[in-house]
């Protein structure tokens, strides 16, 4: 036994409310949890348009894999943010990304829970900066998160709607959902 404990979630049949966002829970240790990122985002980077498919967006679908998404608690993103911004801002800074946090006026009503996109074309500083997040979201112990969520009740749209016949590429980014004990992907949560 590796002594790593990560729980996979099944991955959400609705999107994370108003994006295009697909949610995987995942609940554990924070090692276990960030070989579940690191997984996920090598299955995102390494992606291939399956054959049947007719229409998508090319640079959506190349700009997804230079990204990694967490849902986090909205306790929690002030800590990531820091006094003044000095901890996003030293993140930015200190791995050379970019960092995009859901304002408050623009959460999900009744969700407790907001996305943080970090992004670059340096797959490595995406990957360092987001171990160093996933941290900080295990430290905070106000970061406890629901680990099953019905997106659908707060307005997520279904994976595929009656009328898609499968010619078009709606898989939606990459990202995960960070928890105190847990991260998760797609648009990941995490929790313990």
């Amino acid at each position: 036994s590796s002594g790593i404990n990560a729980e996979y979630g099944q991955i959400s049949k609705f999107r994370f409310p108003n994006t295009e966002e697909r949610v995987i829970s995942v609940s554990g240790e924070q090692a276990g949890s960030l070989q579940v990122i690191k997984f996920v985002q090598e299955k995102i980077r390494s992606d291939k348009i399956p054959p049947h498919v007719k229409s998508f967006n090319a640079d959506q679908n190349n700009a997804r894999k230079t990204a990694c998404k967490l849902l986090v608690s909205d306790k929690t993103i002030g800590k990531l943010i820091g006094k003044g911004g000095e901890n996003v801002n030293r993140l930015k800074d200190s791995y050379k990304v970019k960092i995009t946090m859901m304002k408050q006026d623009e959460a999900v009503n009744g969700l407790s829970e907001r996305m943080v996109t970090v992004q670059s074309e340096d797959k490595q500083a995406v990957d360092d900066c987001i171990e160093e997040m996933v941290q900080q979201v295990f430290e905070d112990e106000r970061a406890i998160m629901e680990y099953n969520v019905n997106y659908e009740a707060y307005g997520g749209a279904p994976m595929f709607s009656r009328k898609d016949d499968g010619g078009s590429d709606r898989r939606g980014g990459g990202g995960y959902e960070a928890r105190r004990g847990g991260v998760g992907g797609d648009a990941g949560r995490g929790g313990g």
